[in-house]
């Protein structure tokens, strides 16, 4: 992608957020670039399709690759997404029971 906006528009980042998770997920060794796709437009394909909330047969048109190859392609780098859990994500941290924040009040009853 050219420009931040486009990428914005299509994969709802900026372009340097997914030049990392692609330096990221290149580090893990079951995600390869293959023959024919690189690790970067298989990081595209995935948040494209989670971006856009779309069916493997749209982005099939968007990327010009066959059903089976985007649906392969989306589960590696969700398998490789999930094993990063541990940089990308964080732990939540509960709530105390007297916390005196408003916008906790209203949902207490819900955080036991």
């Amino acid at each position: 992608y050219q420009s931040d906006e486009t990428c914005l528009q299509q994969l709802r980042m900026n372009r340097s957020t997914f030049v990392k998770i692609c330096g990221m997920i290149g580090t893990i060794d079951k995600l390869k670039a293959s023959k024919y796709l690189q690790i970067d437009e298989q990081v595209a394909i995935f948040l494209y399709i989670l971006a856009h909330h779309v069916k493997n047969r749209v982005v099939r048109f968007q990327f010009h690759r066959s059903r089976e190859t985007i649906s392969k392609h989306f589960n590696n780098v969700l398998n490789a997404i999930v094993r990063l859990e541990k940089d990308l994500f964080q732990k939540p941290v509960p709530i105390p029971e007297n916390s005196t924040d408003d916008r906790w009040k209203w949902f207490k009853v819900f955080l036991c």
